[in-house]
């Protein structure tokens, strides 16, 4: 009897230690499967109104509270203040120094030192804009994300270590505040967006969403009665639709409606629409969203001549993108 009784102890010893190292196991998968962080970067082209300017766009985005979208500047004029647009929407503001260089980074946590990330650059176009005349003077585009990867919903988020190191070095560009590179996630435990493969959301426990982009948080359905959620909705991405402003209730209803939230108080005067350029032309772009194999075709979107030709497009004749006048 006594034997039995020790073979019995022997067998849930084992047992338990079985399912305490699966248990681990599928922990650890979970965590493997979460640490994947999108990462983009972009370079913005001179415009002939400013031939001398470089700049350059960085985008890192781990969950919907852990993401970063540094834009720097150099060799513009000294002293004077150009509209950032992303998609046809004014998402802040560059303020040059004496130099002129200019630096701005959003995240999805501000800080004193940042911007609200509320809005994911990756397939948009990217234009720095002179507030004072009007001129495009820098333009890119940030790569687009694997279209196969998914907005991906996981309810109860664990509190992280820390932020990932190349969110850090992107809040830094060299010589980053302190600030910029707390912890992002303290106190933060109740759900979060990834960006992930629909099987691995899946395996995660999480719920695949409608929206493409974990920016704006589509996971956010909760109303804050404190915090006003300004939302910029900008119909075809570019300078040919007008950027228009909306106060609602939460990031989802915002991504839902496939828009920007921008850091604002108010839809009045409206935060959202950039000024307008020194012109506006039809032009083709190479389309650099195409599936491998496929041959490179051309996409069309309203700009300033200047920030075609920036782009390697060709202006077309169409007065506008109705129709696909570039369409092969």
């Amino acid at each position: 009897m006594r034997a039995a009784r020790h073979t019995f102890a022997r067998k849930f010893l084992l047992w338990s230690a079985i399912g305490l190292i699966a248990a681990a196991g599928a922990f650890a998968a979970h965590r493997a499967i979460a640490a994947r962080a999108a990462r983009a970067r972009g370079t913005l082209n001179a415009t002939e109104m400013a031939p001398r300017a470089r700049g350059k766009a960085r985008f890192v985005l781990k969950t919907s509270k852990r993401g970063k979208f540094l834009v720097a500047a150099r060799h513009l004029d000294g002293a004077k203040s150009y509209s950032l647009i992303v998609g046809g929407v004014k998402v802040g503001t560059l303020q040059t120094k004496a130099n002129g260089r200019a630096r701005i980074v959003f995240s999805a946590k501000p800080k004193r030192h940042s911007e609200l990330l509320g809005f994911d650059p990756r397939g948009e176009q990217v234009i720095v804009r002179d507030e004072e005349d009007n001129d495009d003077v820098l333009v890119g585009e940030i790569p687009p994300d694997d279209p196969n990867r998914v907005a991906c919903c996981i309810g109860g988020g664990d509190a992280d270590e820390g932020e990932d190191e190349h969110e850090d070095e992107i809040a830094s560009g060299g010589g980053a505040s302190e600030d910029e590179g707390e912890n992002e996630n303290e106190g933060d435990d109740d759900g979060e967006c990834q960006d992930l493969l629909p099987a691995d959301c899946v395996a995660s426990g999480g719920v695949v969403q409608s929206v493409s982009s974990c920016l704006p948080d589509p996971c956010d359905e909760t109303p804050d009665p404190e915090t006003d959620i300004i939302c910029c909705v900008n119909e075809t991405h570019d300078d040919e639709s007008e950027s228009e402003c909306e106060d609602v209730s939460s990031e989802a209803e915002c991504a839902a409606e496939g828009g920007t939230v921008v850091a604002a108080t108010s839809c009045d005067p409206n935060p959202c629409q950039p000024p307008p350029p020194t012109d506006r032309v039809t032009c083709c772009v190479p389309d650099d969203d195409h599936e491998e194999g496929e041959s490179e075709g051309m996409e069309c979107e309203r700009m300033s001549s200047a920030a075609c030709a920036a782009a390697g497009g060709t202006v077309n004749t169409s007065p506008s993108c109705e129709g696909d006048p570039c369409g092969a």
